[in-house]
């Protein structure tokens, strides 16, 4: 810690604060476009979704009774893919998914490609 500064707590606000930006944008862009025939999609990584955190929560909490459907699909690299039978096996599979729900739908990818970034 230098003169008051926490990595750890910086970090996590600055991460809070840069997801409230992205979700205010989103419901900024949904209240200027009003259609239910509408469809946002909005590309971050999963730190900005995962357990419906992040982007999600403050989306919520901006739209308020306006509130819009909201899909979060995370892709998750995995050292063997494999495909899980039944609930509980994604987790039970792939121990590094189990922070919390990653997203209502679940992407598997080959961790031995290349990541698009890289």
């Amino acid at each position: 810690m230098v003169d008051g500064f926490s990595v750890s707590t910086n970090f996590l606000d600055a991460q809070s604060l840069w997801d409230a930006s992205m979700a205010f944008s989103i419901a900024q862009h949904l209240r200027a476009n009003p259609s239910p025939e509408s469809l946002l999609f909005h590309v971050c990584g999963k730190f900005h979704t995962e357990g419906r955190l992040g982007i999600p929560e403050h989306l919520e909490g901006y739209m308020g009774s306006e509130s819009v459907p909201i899909a979060v699909v995370t892709f998750v690299p995995v050292p063997k893919l494999q495909v899980p039978d039944g609930e509980g096996a994604l987790h039970q599979m792939y121990p590094e998914t189990a922070f919390s729900k990653p997203g209502d739908f679940v992407v598997l990818t080959d961790a031995s490609r290349d990541r698009s970034f890289s």
